[in-house]
């Protein structure tokens, strides 16, 4: 009888104190590190993030539900400008993942995949890289990350934000039949914006072979003031055809301060004269007339799914790095209206995305 109550008495003592606890143990939620390069809500990594919340509530991933996302930012527009204060909110955000050794790190755009990835290279700490427009075989050079874009074999993988600069100038080929010769602008206040421009460089002669069109002029801006200058010197230019701006973040405004990219966009949609062409559609949306362009919300539910995997078990490393899977046509017809241009039918057609609106422009009443 007693050896009974004994068993019985274990069995309750097994039931009131193990289970709750393996119940606690399942129920605990995973913690999900997001590392902005930019201050919250600035920059293309604030859509890539909203995309990605999108497709991770789309796969069943919700944060305060199943998941915690603890948010981290180098604060490298508007704050932290310099590569010293860079650096050092770098060390600060690299030291708080190795304390708290997440479950997962999720990288937005260049700075932080440069300050803050590349450190964290080769460890136990499982990572997916969104927004990174200079190559991954670059940053590779940097310190080594990945075998290949097929295999990354170590602990991060993720979407670029590779531009495909040879369909983009193709279609201003089409609409532009007889342009021979264009212009780029470019800011020249970040490392990353100058390593953008040198990739596109080494692409120039595919252009010029494929296209039969010729980069003639090339001015690096830093400032908004010297951005307005080129503008003007390009619209007297009668051997430019057409204008891409590569990179216009981080111009300095009269007071010194950074200037919001979306500002600079509507000041060229009134005030240049010369067609624009761009590869982000949040940019045609602001005012250039045209591009083969990448969603940045869409790149971020293209994350999400590298996300979900990882957190379900895989290994960032056999999961291959991957380019925007959607690069489009989009159009603004109101940047052609204000230009005196009529954009060819089959183009207006081809086009997934047509804008109707220049945001600088007031409405008709």
């Amino acid at each position: 009888m007693q050896r009974r109550q004994f068993f019985w008495g274990t069995g309750i003592f097994l039931i009131l104190v193990l289970i709750p606890g393996l119940l606690l143990a399942g129920s605990i939620r995973k913690q999900v590190f997001f590392v902005q390069s930019y201050e919250p809500g600035v920059g293309c990594g604030a859509l890539i993030e909203k995309g990605l919340l999108k497709g991770l509530k789309d796969l069943g991933y919700e944060d305060g539900e199943n998941i915690d996302i603890v948010r981290l930012s180098l604060k490298a527009r508007m704050t932290n400008i310099t590569p010293e204060k860079i650096q050092k909110e770098a060390k600060d955000t690299i030291y708080r993942i190795r304390d708290k050794k997440p479950d997962l790190v999720v990288i937005f755009d260049d700075i932080a995949c440069e300050h803050v990835m590349l450190p964290l290279a080769k460890t136990d700490i499982p990572i997916v890289f969104t927004g990174m427009n200079v190559s991954p075989e670059f940053y590779n050079t940097r310190r080594e990350f990945m075998v290949s874009r097929a295999n990354p074999s170590f602990n991060i993988t993720g979407v670029t934000e590779e531009a495909d600069y040879i369909m983009m100038f193709r279609l201003m080929h089409r609409i532009f039949p007889r342009a021979r010769r264009f212009a780029v602008t470019y800011s020249c206040n970040t490392p990353f914006n100058v390593r953008m421009f040198n990739e596109f460089q080494e692409q120039a002669g595919k252009i010029e072979k494929s296209c039969q069109l010729s980069m003639v002029a090339v001015q690096p801006v830093g400032t908004v003031h010297d951005f307005k200058q080129v503008v003007s010197r390009f619209n007297g230019a009668k051997d430019i055809d057409f204008v891409f701006d590569l990179c216009l973040s981080s111009l300095l405004d009269d007071q010194g301060k950074v200037a919001p990219v979306n500002q600079v966009i509507q000041w060229m949609s009134l005030n240049q004269k010369k067609p624009g062409c761009t590869f982000l559609d949040s940019r045609v949306k602001e005012g250039y007339l045209t591009g083969t362009v990448i969603n940045l919300e869409e790149c971020g539910r293209q994350a999400s799914r590298q996300v979900v995997q990882i957190l379900e078990g895989a290994n960032p490393g056999d999961l291959p790095i991957e380019r925007p899977a959607d690069i489009y046509i989009a159009v603004n017809r109101a940047r052609a209206e204000h230009l005196g241009i009529k954009l060819p039918g089959d183009i207006i057609e081809a086009a997934k995305v047509v804008y109707h609106v220049l945001p600088a422009k007031p409405k008709r009443q």
